[in-house]
């Protein structure tokens, strides 16, 4: 049978593991390039995008088109890489709890 207090304690410490967690995800951030690093996009853990650099030489309207894939295409892999570091940091604070 389950011990009412010990189920408790185990819930209150899972929460302090998931506080931990959201704390340290905000901590991250990665960022996703194309065009050889014309366009770079990052985002954090939380998958908020946190700005977009483009290079100068993109900024003109005959490279819309090519802007717009090429955006994406780092949108993308700042996302990818993203996913990495949080399934990273989430399996290391797992195995803190296992612990």
């Amino acid at each position: 049978m389950i011990n009412p207090m010990d189920f408790l304690a185990n819930l209150k410490q899972m929460q302090a593991g998931i506080d931990t967690l959201k704390q340290e995800l905000n901590k991250i951030t990665e960022t996703g390039e194309a065009g050889a690093g014309m366009v770079k996009v990052t985002i954090d853990g939380n998958m908020n995008f946190l700005s977009v650099d483009i290079d100068p030489s993109l900024l003109n309207s005959e490279s819309k088109e090519i802007l717009q894939t090429l955006i994406i295409s780092a949108a993308n892999a700042a996302m990818d890489n993203i996913r990495k570091a949080v399934s990273s940091a989430t399996e290391q604070q797992m195995m803190r709890y296992n612990a």
